[in-house]
Protein backbone atom coordinates (compact mmCIF):
# COMPACT_ATOMS: atom_id res chain seq x y z
CA UNK A 1 0.00 0.00 0.00
CA UNK A 2 1.38 3.25 -1.03
CA UNK A 3 1.50 6.12 1.41
CA UNK A 4 -0.33 8.90 1.43
CA UNK A 5 0.83 12.44 2.40
CA UNK A 6 -2.39 13.89 5.21
CA UNK A 7 -3.19 17.39 4.05
CA UNK A 8 -4.98 18.45 7.46
CA UNK A 9 -3.05 21.25 9.28
CA UNK A 10 -4.01 22.99 12.74
CA UNK A 11 -2.65 25.71 15.15
CA UNK A 12 -1.96 25.08 18.50
CA UNK A 13 -4.83 25.60 21.29
CA UNK A 14 -3.60 27.73 23.79
CA UNK A 15 -5.61 27.72 27.49
CA UNK A 16 -5.23 30.52 29.99
CA UNK A 17 -6.26 31.14 33.74
CA UNK A 18 -5.26 33.70 36.24
CA UNK A 19 -5.48 32.39 39.98
CA UNK A 20 -4.85 34.28 42.73
CA UNK A 21 -3.88 33.28 46.59
CA UNK A 22 -7.63 32.89 47.63
CA UNK A 23 -8.37 30.47 44.89
CA UNK A 24 -5.99 27.85 46.15
CA UNK A 25 -5.55 25.19 49.17
CA UNK A 26 -2.18 24.03 50.50
CA UNK A 27 -1.88 20.96 48.98
CA UNK A 28 -5.14 20.82 47.05
CA UNK A 29 -5.35 20.21 43.42
CA UNK A 30 -6.63 23.10 41.78
CA UNK A 31 -8.86 22.28 38.07
CA UNK A 32 -7.17 24.88 36.09
CA UNK A 33 -7.97 23.41 32.41
CA UNK A 34 -9.79 20.57 30.84
CA UNK A 35 -8.15 18.61 28.36
CA UNK A 36 -10.61 16.65 26.03
CA UNK A 37 -9.95 12.60 24.89
CA UNK A 38 -6.81 12.99 21.62
CA UNK A 39 -5.46 16.30 23.37
CA UNK A 40 -1.61 16.38 23.30
CA UNK A 41 0.10 18.49 25.49
CA UNK A 42 3.09 20.73 23.69
CA UNK A 43 3.74 23.08 26.59
CA UNK A 44 3.19 26.16 28.59
CA UNK A 45 3.86 28.51 31.16
CA UNK A 46 3.85 29.82 34.77
CA UNK A 47 3.50 33.83 34.87
CA UNK A 48 3.53 34.93 38.61
CA UNK A 49 2.70 38.87 38.18
CA UNK A 50 2.62 39.10 42.35
CA UNK A 51 4.60 37.19 44.87
CA UNK A 52 3.23 34.80 47.27
CA UNK A 53 4.32 35.93 50.58
CA UNK A 54 3.52 32.78 53.30
CA UNK A 55 6.92 34.00 55.51
CA UNK A 56 8.60 30.77 55.03
CA UNK A 57 7.92 29.42 51.24
CA UNK A 58 5.62 29.19 48.24
CA UNK A 59 6.03 26.48 45.15
CA UNK A 60 3.80 25.12 42.44
CA UNK A 61 3.31 21.85 40.97
CA UNK A 62 1.38 21.67 37.49
CA UNK A 63 0.16 18.18 36.83
CA UNK A 64 -2.65 16.30 35.97
CA UNK A 65 -4.61 13.01 37.57
CA UNK A 66 -2.10 10.68 36.19
CA UNK A 67 0.81 12.88 37.91
CA UNK A 68 0.80 16.00 40.05
CA UNK A 69 3.84 17.26 39.11
CA UNK A 70 3.89 15.93 35.17
CA UNK A 71 4.85 19.36 33.93
CA UNK A 72 6.83 20.83 36.62
CA UNK A 73 10.18 18.66 37.15
CA UNK A 74 10.91 20.96 39.85
CA UNK A 75 8.67 22.97 41.75
CA UNK A 76 8.34 26.91 40.65
CA UNK A 77 9.23 29.19 43.46
CA UNK A 78 6.05 31.59 43.12
CA UNK A 79 7.85 33.79 46.01
CA UNK A 80 9.11 36.40 42.97
CA UNK A 81 7.45 37.45 39.93
CA UNK A 82 8.78 36.20 36.56
CA UNK A 83 8.09 33.54 34.03
CA UNK A 84 9.21 30.12 34.33
CA UNK A 85 8.09 27.75 31.56
CA UNK A 86 6.78 23.95 31.87
CA UNK A 87 8.67 21.33 31.12
CA UNK A 88 8.52 20.86 27.13
CA UNK A 89 7.52 17.56 25.11
CA UNK A 90 10.16 14.99 24.21
CA UNK A 91 10.54 12.37 21.63
CA UNK A 92 10.27 10.28 24.86
CA UNK A 93 7.45 11.93 26.58
CA UNK A 94 4.82 12.73 23.82
CA UNK A 95 2.58 9.33 24.22
CA UNK A 96 2.66 10.49 28.08
CA UNK A 97 1.66 13.98 27.19
CA UNK A 98 -1.52 12.43 24.96
CA UNK A 99 -4.73 12.20 26.87
CA UNK A 100 -6.19 9.16 25.67
CA UNK A 101 -9.41 9.97 27.84
CA UNK A 102 -10.55 12.98 29.26
CA UNK A 103 -9.03 14.88 31.94
CA UNK A 104 -7.59 17.96 33.88
CA UNK A 105 -4.58 19.80 34.25
CA UNK A 106 -3.87 20.50 37.57
CA UNK A 107 -1.78 23.63 39.96
CA UNK A 108 -0.79 22.17 43.26
CA UNK A 109 0.57 25.13 45.34
CA UNK A 110 2.10 24.84 48.66
CA UNK A 111 2.39 26.99 51.26
CA UNK A 112 4.41 27.09 54.62
CA UNK A 113 4.22 29.63 57.12
CA UNK A 114 1.64 32.16 57.53
CA UNK A 115 -1.24 32.61 55.36
CA UNK A 116 -0.47 34.52 52.07
CA UNK A 117 -1.97 38.11 52.07
CA UNK A 118 -1.23 38.71 48.00
CA UNK A 119 0.00 36.19 44.69
CA UNK A 120 -1.51 36.16 41.76
CA UNK A 121 -0.29 33.91 38.53
CA UNK A 122 -1.26 33.30 35.16
CA UNK A 123 -1.74 29.41 34.06
CA UNK A 124 -0.79 29.01 30.24
CA UNK A 125 -1.08 25.64 28.24
CA UNK A 126 -0.54 24.68 24.49
CA UNK A 127 -1.97 21.88 23.24
CA UNK A 128 -2.93 20.01 19.67
CA UNK A 129 -5.70 17.40 18.92
CA UNK A 130 -5.67 14.85 16.80
CA UNK A 131 -9.16 14.53 16.27
CA UNK A 132 -9.28 18.09 13.90
CA UNK A 133 -7.75 19.92 10.94
CA UNK A 134 -8.34 23.68 11.05
CA UNK A 135 -7.29 23.81 7.56
CA UNK A 136 -6.08 21.80 4.36
CA UNK A 137 -3.36 22.59 2.77
CA UNK A 138 -3.06 21.52 -0.92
Amino acid sequence: MAFKKGSGRQTRLVARAVITYDELTSGTALEVFDMPAGAIYMGGHVHVKTAWDSGTSDVLDVGDGDNDDRYTSSQIDITSTGVTALDAVTAAAVDANQYTEKDTIDAIWTGTGTAPTQGEMEIVVEYIRTDRAVETQT
